[in-house]
């Protein structure tokens, strides 16, 4: 595994950690460790900056966490959300094709989430529904 590089900076009662490291390998233990906890993905991002987490805390002890895994753990694995907007006038402008309607790789190729962080709270995460904007000055 790479050695990651960590930063942190505090503004107030804030601290901002940063941990950032190289793209994932595309094969060995640490690509097949990183598949095995996404499974059942049929397929996971070639280019995967895995190590890297950007995490906000409060010195009360709540904060929130930005992660490529936890993104990718909210990737719907059965549906194909994703649709070209021009897509539907190319498949009737080749109805005649008898495989143009078959669906090959049923997933999301562009591994779209509902992900908006992870919540901390006192040293316990949970994934966030939404992230609400703030309008308060720090």
């Amino acid at each position: 595994m790479a050695t990651a590089k960590h930063g942190l900076f505090s503004f107030g009662n804030w601290d901002f950690n940063i941990t950032e490291s190289h793209i994932l390998k595309s094969d060995g233990p640490d690509r097949e460790a990183f598949e095995k906890i996404l499974s059942p993905l049929p397929q996971t991002p070639e280019m995967t900056y895995d190590q890297n987490i950007l995490r906000v805390t409060h010195t009360e002890g709540f904060g929130v966490e930005f992660s490529a895994l936890d993104a990718l753990k909210l990737v719907n694995a059965e549906k194909d959300l994703m649709k070209v907007a021009v897509s539907e006038a190319w498949k009737s402008s080749r109805d005649e094709s008898q495989h143009i309607h078959e669906v090959f790789k049923p997933f999301d190729w562009t591994f779209s989430t509902t992900y908006s962080g992870t919540l901390i709270n006192e040293g316990e995460q949970a994934f966030t529904g939404q992230f609400h904007k703030v309008n308060k000055t720090v």
